[in-house]
């Protein structure tokens, strides 16, 4: 792979991932830390990306919801885990459905 392929993927990482205005995140499976957000994960969730970064996706889960998380994680084997609603807490405590 050369340069410009190289810095064409980043392009288009970029335009999917941090331009994307639909909040969207990475994160590490073992401790679940976020690894990366988006700037519409920022804006909706109403976190910062320090504070995004020093969380984990329990965090962004009610309490009553976790077990449903770690059902979901047990069960992890790709995209397909995660098509299901989940409740989601905004840093100022309201649930959004995602």
């Amino acid at each position: 792979m050369d340069i410009f392929e190289l810095e064409t993927e980043q392009s288009l990482f970029n335009i999917t991932f941090y331009e994307n205005p639909q909040p969207m995140w990475f994160f590490d499976t073992s401790p679940l830390r976020f690894i990366d957000v988006n700037k519409a994960a920022i804006d909706h969730y109403g976190y910062s990306k320090e504070e995004f970064l020093g969380m984990t996706i329990r965090d962004i889960r009610p309490e009553e919801d976790l077990g449903k998380l770690d059902d979901t994680l047990k069960r992890l084997s790709g995209p397909a885990a995660f098509k299901r609603t989940f409740r989601h807490l905004l840093k100022d405590g309201t649930i959004n459905y995602v």
